[in-house]
């Protein structure tokens, strides 16, 4: 993976005003077996999702503490892309329940954060995109 100290994603919609309250997902993609999932952030009041080299690390190294089998690559083994999910309101509330069972902290998390966000006003999206420093995804209303 190439160098980095920090990713700004700002998502903005087809008027050029940054989407606020925003559930995303972000896909770090490795190059042997799982990728890992930073799981779901959620947009500040300027639109934008910072995501720091430090934070992917430390995920990363949590994934491979708890599922050995399932993870192996480390951040310079990974690729330089990641994979930018948005979710409408109803796939995000089930995505929710279907976690209930086996990660009811996570699941908690995410109706939490669902509650109060704009996912309902955007179509969903899924793109994979090149890790550079600044990061613009446009967003288009329903």
């Amino acid at each position: 993976m190439k160098l980095f100290e920090k990713i700004d994603i700002k998502f903005i919609n087809e008027s050029n005003i940054p989407v606020k309250d925003l559930i995303v997902s972000i896909t770090v993609l490795a190059n042997k077996k799982n990728n890992y999932s930073l799981g779901s952030l959620k947009t500040d009041s300027d639109g934008k999702i910072i995501v720091f080299r430090s934070t992917i690390e430390n995920k990363i190294q949590e994934l491979k503490q708890l599922y050995i089998m399932d993870y192996s690559s480390d951040i310079d083994d990974c690729k330089d892309w990641i994979i930018i999910k948005i979710e409408s309101k109803i796939e995000l509330e089930t995505r929710s329940k279907n976690m209930e069972k086996y990660y009811p902290e996570n699941a908690k998390m995410l109706l939490e954060l669902s509650k109060e966000c704009s996912n309902k006003s955007y179509k969903p999206i899924e793109i994979e995109h090149e890790i550079e420093d600044e990061i613009e995804i446009i967003v288009q209303n329903n």
